[in-house]
């Protein structure tokens, strides 16, 4: 009874194998490719009269079976929307259907009406690394028929396209601390939910500062969202706009919901805002140390020349890099309730990281200082002497 047990289970085994081996080839020289069959329409999940998504069928003939990764993404005037799916082909040979969903929400919310090029790329299952294997790739290669925005769901919080802006002056001393952008935005219900609204400042393509800034909002707060429409602000800060000595109109990006892109401010000159609390001035001089005597630099000293006119806790930092821009190393030096006027604040760099770079000067420098609120007084970029790297300490 045992014996027949045995044979039978060895029996089974067996089969499983067979028909698995069969069915995850590992041969990438078998035939699959797109067939050229796509059937496109909307997914209404809820029966409220708008599609949570758009959906694209995508034919594949194949003359073997097994797990596969479909990479799709629809576009139109610029916009893309991205899907990507794992999908099994049977042990069927031929016409296989493998399905892309766009997220209606998506559409919605970016407002994108018209017929959308279809562009897919088929790889074979992440290898141990994670890594894919490219079959087959087609770009624009089918175009759907035509839909409105309007027919998908739109996302639960949208922004109306309404705002203003305006500048606060928190001390009365005819500078603004804060530029105020104040969006509006229409939420489907009430919620509640973990995060913070992120927005960012930017002059065409320069980045000026955001709201929150990283280095201040380390903990995200529960946001309470009412369920109509209701005001959020975003608050610039002023010092970081008078520290990029860039005049608006400014352009103002969300980057989470409601999402939006592009807003512009009314003009502004930099100096209408705070002036930063402390500024960097320039780099006074910059030495070798040799602290054991053996004519070989330990250190490289630099003094930095900083005008302070509020006395606060400031941190300055200091990149140092070769002429290529490739890091060499990087000092910190915190200095505590300083007087107001112009003093000299030290960074001291190790000697044995520049010998390592096997680079000659002069470096390049990027200074950066912060107050006791880690929002950024001033940033500048500075040269020092010339050196060579072998009079620095090996080790």
């Amino acid at each position: 009874m045992k014996r027949i047990t045995v044979i039978l289970s060895i029996g089974i085994l067996l089969s499983v194998l067979t028909i698995f081996c069969g069915c995850v080839s590992e041969d990438k020289g078998t035939e699959i490719y797109f067939a050229g069959e796509y059937i496109d329409y909307k997914v209404d999940i809820d029966d409220d009269g708008y599609a949570e998504y758009l959906r694209i069928d995508v034919a594949i003939n194949s003359d073997t079976c097994g797990e596969f990764v479909l990479y799709g993404w629809i576009s139109k005037d610029g916009e893309s929307i991205f899907n990507s799916s794992e999908f099994t082909l049977n042990n069927n040979k031929g016409i296989n259907w493998a399905h892309l969903s766009f997220d209606g929400r998506e559409i919605s919310e970016r407002k994108i009406n018209g017929r959308y090029n279809l562009s897919v790329s088929l790889f074979y299952p992440p290898d141990e690394e994670g890594n894919l294997t490219d079959i087959e790739e087609k770009y624009d290669i089918y175009v759907t028929s035509y839909y409105n925005y309007t027919d998908f769901q739109r996302p639960d919080v949208i922004f109306t396209g309404n705002y203003s802006d305006y500048g606060i002056d928190t001390n009365n001393n005819g500078l603004y601390d804060f530029l105020t952008v104040e969006i509006e935005m229409d939420a489907i219900e009430s919620t509640t939910t973990w995060g913070m609204f992120s927005g960012g400042l930017y002059s065409e393509n320069n980045f000026i500062t955001s709201d929150p800034q990283p280095a201040i909002k380390i903990k995200w707060p529960l946001i309470e969202i009412e369920k109509g429409v209701s005001i959020y602000k975003f608050n610039f800060s002023g010092i970081e706009i008078h520290m990029n000595h860039i005049n608006g109109p400014y352009i103002v990006t969300c980057y989470s919901l409601p999402w939006f892109e592009n807003i512009a401010t009314h003009p502004y000159n930099y100096t209408d805002f705070e002036k930063p609390g402390a500024e960097i001035i320039g780099i006074l001089s910059d030495y070798g140390i040799d602290a054991d005597g053996d004519d070989l630099f330990n250190y490289l000293n630099i003094e930095v020349e900083i005008n302070y006119t509020i006395s606060d806790v400031y941190s300055l930092s200091g990149v140092l890099r070769y002429d290529l821009g490739g890091y060499i190393t990087v000092a910190y030096n915190t200095t505590y309730y300083l007087e107001e006027g112009s003093q000299i604040v030290n960074l001291t760099f190790d000697g044995k990281r520049i010998y390592q770079a096997k680079m000659n000067g002069p470096y390049n420098l990027t200074l950066e200082l912060t107050d006791n609120n880690a929002f950024y007084n001033s940033k500048k970029t500075e040269f020092t002497s010339y050196y060579e790297f072998n009079q620095f300490q090996e080790s």
